[in-house]
């Protein structure tokens, strides 16, 4: 599917041109002109490279996608690969977002309509002061809605490991380790993300390009901030993520080395007891002991011999 739409500097005016008429409307200056390919066929991105004559290997990047986020720089455009990341229920929804960036004209090729775009392409009417300053700010403006779709997942993720943590404290079972790995495994796509979206960001305020005018670099510097901030916060959530690992690790360890220590408690206090039946139990006739105040005392034994351990051992903070 193919949405297009020129807006006319001079007259202020938002029109809707069909492919044949943005040819004509190309070389002008005074308009701006947005066009999105959104789940393009073949023939629609052939269109594409005909109307617009972009390199071979940007189109064969938008057709086979399975990109990691850049910037590249040709004659007479610069084309950026950008990702959308949402969650939708318990996983990461990760689109390819491909633009072109022109003089007078953005170009987005979406693989499926991106719910943050269509929502301020519908509100583009009400909208058109950032047409008015040019298509270097209509790319900052869509950049900013991609980005910023990142916070609620950090929101999200951060609720979760913070949640891992408390029961890696207070509940560990053997299910806590999927867990961990699970949403570390999260963590590792967002970083694989952010961390080249960050670089492309900062090639933009370096590099000089043509296609973005000075007085809007300070706009790309904020989202470059953003992408610094997030990727920050995503080394510090693989952190957190690695302590409560080695937490609950510990806490296992400890929980079996209190198991081993009462096992430790009964097996000592058994010992004496064993010792003491070992030489009373022996039934032979001409044993010594023939009083038959032994009997008893060896009874007594029974019981006064481990309380006595067991008393010391409380002393010594054994148990």
């Amino acid at each position: 599917m193919i949405q297009l739409t020129l807006f006319l500097k001079d007259t202020h005016q938002l029109i809707t041109p069909s492919l044949e008429e943005v040819k004509d409307f190309l070389p002008r200056k005074d308009v701006v002109l947005w066009g999105r390919w959104i789940q393009p066929s073949e023939g629609e991105l052939e269109q594409l490279q005909e109307i617009f004559h972009f390199h071979p290997l940007t189109m064969e990047d938008c057709r086979h996608r399975n990109q990691r986020a850049k910037l590249d720089q040709y004659e007479g455009y610069i084309f950026l690969v950008l990702f959308s990341i949402k969650f939708k229920k318990d996983w990461l929804r990760i689109r390819e977002l491909h633009l072109f960036l022109g003089a007078n004209y953005l170009i987005s090729v979406e693989p499926q309509a991106l719910s943050a775009i269509t929502e301020f392409w519908e509100k583009l009417p009400s909208n058109l002061e950032i047409l008015k300053k040019g298509a270097d700010f209509l790319l900052y403006t869509l950049a900013d809605l991609v980005v910023d779709q990142l916070f609620p997942v950090l929101d999200h993720l951060d609720e979760i490991i913070d949640g891992l943590e408390s029961k890696a404290l207070t509940a560990p079972d053997k299910t806590l380790v999927n867990q961990i790995f699970h949403v570390r495994r999260k963590l590792v796509f967002l970083r694989k993300a952010v961390g080249p979206m960050r670089d492309l960001f900062n090639k933009v305020l370096n590099r000089g390009i043509r296609e973005i005018q000075e007085e809007h670099l300070i706009y790309f510097r904020d989202i470059y901030d953003h992408t610094v901030r997030m990727y920050e916060f995503i080394e510090t959530q693989r952190d957190l993520l690695s302590s409560a690992l080695e937490a609950y690790l510990s806490t296992v360890s400890n929980n079996l080395n209190e198991v081993m220590k009462r096992l430790t408690v009964v097996s000592t206090i058994f010992l004496p007891l064993t010792f003491i039946t070992g030489v009373f139990g022996m039934n032979f006739e001409n044993l010594p002991f023939t009083n038959p105040w032994i009997l008893d005392l060896t009874l007594a034994s029974f019981v006064a011999v481990p309380m006595l351990m067991l008393i010391w051992m409380k002393w010594k903070h054994w148990m």
